[in-house]
């Protein structure tokens, strides 16, 4: 026969388990991963991958309902692009220094960029777990603030007659290179939505998909645009689609 002591301390360990099997009230945890973006009017980001390292932290209200809210660093990789704005064959679209019109063709110029992004994200949101399973599905707001880079590199050389523009042996009336780095910070407002899921007892995973909002510096050389050299900026906006692991504290 089981003794009091005995059937007390089976009572305690049933109890600890129980407990012990329950999701704490407050929880952070560490997750890392990768999207890949789907830009609207956003030429400048070549390459739409981005890598991503976040701080995550969840309160939870009741068994099946939860806040949770992350610090993200989020960057997007960058590839070198030509812009159109030298175009292939001649044309009369150029400007000399002393403001006449001029002639020229990508066989006389190119107008190379590099365009990184790169900042920090704050994301709230509400999660709600999917039936019986271990999976939640979970939505909210973001705040970015993102700084956007442009590099480029041009050069291009001006005619004063479109007949020795096509000429390939001709030499140029006047040339002008630029190398130059600029950049915007902004920030924006966002939404997420997506699904997160245990697949161990502190492992997870997720994938959600999120909007990017952003200003695009942008540097355009007074030849190609007939106004003083400047920075013109961009509104732009894209929406990723991440997936990322990672793991509770």
């Amino acid at each position: 026969m089981i003794s009091k002591t005995t059937r007390y301390l089976l009572l305690g360990l049933g109890v600890s388990l129980c407990m012990s099997a329950q999701e704490p009230t407050l929880s952070f945890g560490l997750k890392m991963g990768s999207g890949l973006g789907m830009a609207s009017g956003n030429k400048e980001q070549a390459s739409n991958l981005s890598l991503h390292l976040a701080l995550t932290s969840q309160y939870r209200l009741d068994s099946r309902a939860s806040l949770m809210g992350e610090v993200k660093y989020v960057y997007f990789r960058a590839e070198e692009w030509e812009t159109s704005a030298i175009p292939l064959e001649p044309a009369r679209i150029f400007y000399f220094s002393d403001g006449s019109p001029a002639w020229s063709s990508k066989y006389w110029g190119a107008d190379i960029h590099k365009n990184d992004l790169d900042g920090l994200v704050l994301n709230l949101g509400y999660r709600r777990a999917i039936g019986d399973t271990r999976w939640s599905w979970q939505a909210g707001i973001n705040l970015q603030w993102l700084k956007a880079q442009d590099q480029t590199l041009g050069r291009i050389g001006l005619f004063e007659i479109e007949e020795e523009c096509n000429d390939l042996d001709s030499w140029f009336d006047e040339d002008r290179d630029w190398a130059k780095l600029n950049s915007n910070n902004s920030i924006k407002p966002g939404l997420f939505a997506g699904v997160h899921g245990y697949i161990g007892n502190n492992v997870f995973v997720e994938a959600n998909l999120t909007t990017v909002s952003f200003d695009q510096a942008f540097w355009r050389p007074y030849e190609i645009s007939g106004k003083p050299d400047g920075v013109e900026t961009y509104s732009r906006t894209k929406v990723v689609f991440e997936f990322s692991a990672g793991f509770r504290f």
